[in-house]
């Protein structure tokens, strides 16, 4: 087997103002969920938006008027209902949610430096 010349990458420190974070652009949907617009109502509302406008979409969505207050695997887990197709048109095996929420709560902010 076969490994990629890792030396190739370069990690560079990047330094951004919560301004500059919270206006990074969040993902453009798959072709597939355009297809079925209905089914991805919620996803599709978070695609090519800031990250302040997605927070905004998600408190909307839960009905809730601040996350500061949430963990982020409460957040997560009200939002395990929400499901998507694969590029083949089949409904994914697990929520959309899902991984992040294994995410949260197995994050430990002990493992990195603050963002």
């Amino acid at each position: 087997m076969q490994y990629p010349d890792y030396t190739q990458y370069k990690l560079t420190e990047l330094q951004l103002t919560s301004d500059e974070f919270f206006n990074l652009i969040f993902m453009g949907p798959p072709p597939i969920w355009k297809k079925y617009p209905s089914q991805h109502s919620l996803l599709l509302k978070l695609c090519f938006k800031t990250i302040r406008e997605v927070v905004d979409t998600i408190k909307e969505h839960l009905g809730i008027t601040s996350l500061h207050s949430k963990k982020s695997t409460d957040v997560f887990q009200r939002l395990q209902n929400i499901e998507a197709k694969d590029q083949t048109g089949q409904d994914e095996s697990e929520p959309w949610f899902e991984k992040h929420l294994i995410l949260s709560e197995k994050f430990d902010k002990r493992l990195m430096d603050p963002l």
